[in-house]
């Protein structure tokens, strides 16, 4: 249960006070939106599926500005994936 005023950039603010984070699930790219937007997203994965469906939920939203990435790893998985880990340079 979520305390009134305490959101996700919050939490996870406090949570890294601790120690790094190394995988974090989100939301419909709400909650990865949010961090990136505050500066807590050091590094982005993708797991890259080989379908095509012509719509569905994107994976972030748009910020209103770029954010470069520079690819640090991209290999593939079994069933014709792809993963490719990206570090986030700059979110502004």
């Amino acid at each position: 249960m979520q305390q009134a005023g305490v959101g996700p950039v919050t939490a996870l603010a406090f949570v890294l006070t601790i120690g790094p984070v190394s995988r974090f699930a989100n939301s419909k790219g709400e909650l990865a939106q949010s961090l990136l937007a505050e500066g807590l997203v050091d590094r982005i994965g993708l797991n890259i599926h080989p379908i095509l469906l012509g719509a569905g939920i994107p994976t972030f939203r748009d910020p209103g500005y770029r954010v470069k990435l520079e690819l640090m790893e991209c290999r593939p998985l079994k069933g014709g994936c792809i993963l490719a880990q990206y570090k986030v340079l700059q979110t502004r």
